[in-house]
């Protein structure tokens, strides 16, 4: 894992509070990182060269989930949307989900939602909604009560969109507190090629954030 965080305009003195999920995610992720044999890279670059080097990191992450795709996984459904039951059993029965070891869980309420853990990233939580017009996954990021100044954090976050690849950041209510999430959208008609590919952004991505959010956070 490259160490690539930026220097600029860091500067909390104060101990900082860990974000509960997705840091304990990446803790785990490092932990298994390290068990497979892989090492941690420091690198001091500038700006430029810290966005070029994380695009193309992300490119070539994506390089192994191609073997886990096929050329049914690029259909369009016959233009069938998905529903929130239908996209529930293609993921469940994918090899994407096989081979990580990733158990899709259906929850109804007032609005069906897919929850599921990573393994792969340090089993951080998934949350998936369908509705009429979009998919939606996120993952939440952190409580907006555990950051130090809003006003330094959301431009980090503003910043971070660029280099992100297919994720944004976003600030919901979660059980009536300010969240931060990492999120992705899709059309209802994509394929599900495109819904795993933005299933595993989503983990890489949060992963990636969970390191950058620390120097904020009080």
């Amino acid at each position: 894992m490259i160490d690539m965080t930026d220097k600029r305009d860091k500067t909390p003195d104060k101990p900082r509070k860990r974000s509960p999920a997705a840091t304990e995610a990446q803790r785990r992720y490092r932990e298994r990182q390290k068990g497979a044999g892989l090492v941690s890279l420091q690198l001091s670059v500038s700006p430029v060269e810290r966005d070029h080097l994380m695009a193309c990191l992300a490119a070539y992450r994506l390089r192994p989930l191609t073997a886990q795709l096929t050329g049914k996984d690029y259909d369009d459904m016959d233009h069938q949307p998905w529903t929130a039951q239908r996209l529930f059993d293609a993921l469940s029965g994918h090899n994407y989900a096989h081979d990580r070891g990733i158990q899709f869980q259906m929850r109804n309420g007032g609005s069906p939602m897919i929850e599921a853990e990573l393994p792969h990233y340090g089993d951080l939580p998934v949350q998936i909604v369908v509705t009429e017009s979009e998919i939606r996954a996120s993952s939440v990021l952190c409580s907006a009560s555990h950051v130090a100044n809003t006003a330094q954090f959301n431009e980090m976050c503003l910043r971070l969109n660029l280099t992100f690849p297919l994720s944004d950041f976003g600030l919901l209510d979660i059980n009536g507190e300010p969240t931060y999430v990492v999120f992705g959208q899709l059309s209802t008609h994509s394929s599900i090629a495109n819904i795993v590919e933005e299933l595993e952004t989503l983990g890489h991505n949060t992963i990636l954030a969970a390191h950058e959010i620390q120097p904020f956070l009080a």
